[in-house]
């Protein structure tokens, strides 16, 4: 296909024609770009302007118009080889640039004006788009049940935008503290990370304080530890449900449930 001749730049993108077919033959050869192909171009010889059509084009349809792409400043913001123009996740962070258009619950169909913790950072650029300190690519499916958009304390908010901090810990319904090997102690995901000043009481159907521990770290294996009651110190408690009472000691109200042990 022939190139403008009275455009140095037939396809707007900065770089001239003649950079992008070194010899002149009108074919896309090796090493060489298109000249007629906004989205077929070496970033690094941009000599010229972008022109204004380029611009309002969105080259990888991520919902991120070429010209905002190119004012971060950043051709490749991921450092993974591929420029933002290019790139259908432009921080790298396991979630399509298309899909951080969220602000409240409403997608408008533009990432760029979507800044969930208002860090100045759009969702689609920030790896922590909440602020909480995780990472948006650990909260994205954090049971790794090949499932996405992990929901844990089902607010209806995404954990990725979700900087509430129940939604950084996964209480299980049950655990079989049997010496398997296999769910042996009573594990509550994300507890030791984010919330180490935490205190766990469990009580048997009778309100008996059977567990009392500050600083809980996931080893609870179905002993009676730390508190005054009928059994012995380390007695193992028989099959039955639970009441568990954890405190994040971060002020929120404690959280309540029913556990259950079965060997």
């Amino acid at each position: 296909t022939m190139t403008d001749p009275l455009n140095e730049d037939t396809d707007g993108d900065g770089v001239k024609d003649g950079d992008e077919d070194n010899n002149h033959d009108g074919a896309v050869d090796a090493g060489e770009t298109d000249p007629n192909d906004g989205c077929d171009f070496d970033y690094t010889e941009i000599t010229v302007a972008t022109s204004a059509d380029w611009q309002a084009e969105d080259c990888d349809n991520d919902g991120v118009l070429n010209g905002e792409e190119v004012q971060t400043g950043d051709y490749d913001s991921d450092d993974d080889g591929i420029i933002d123009i290019l790139d259908t996740d432009d921080d790298g962070d396991g979630i399509l640039t298309i899909d951080e258009d969220y602000l409240d619950g409403v997608e408008d169909g533009s990432p760029t004006n979507d800044d969930i913790d208002g860090d100045g950072i759009p969702n689609y650029l920030d790896l922590d788009s909440d602020g909480d300190g995780i990472l948006d690519s650990d909260e994205y499916d954090a049971n790794n049940d090949g499932t996405p958009w992990d929901d844990l304390d089902n607010n209806n908010i995404p954990d990725v935008w979700d900087n509430i901090n129940t939604a950084e810990i996964s209480i299980p319904d049950g655990f079989s503290p049997n010496g398997d090997g296999i769910n042996d102690t009573f594990v509550i995901s994300g507890l030791e990370l984010n919330f180490p000043n935490n205190h766990l009481s469990i009580y048997n159907r009778w309100g008996n304080e059977v567990l009392s521990v500050d600083g809980y770290s996931n080893d609870w294996d179905g002993e009676a530890h730390g508190v005054r009651m009928i059994l012995q110190e380390g007695e193992k408690l028989p099959t039955q449900s639970y009441v568990y009472v954890l405190n994040l000691g971060d002020g929120q109200e404690p959280l309540t449930g029913w556990i259950r042990i079965e060997y």
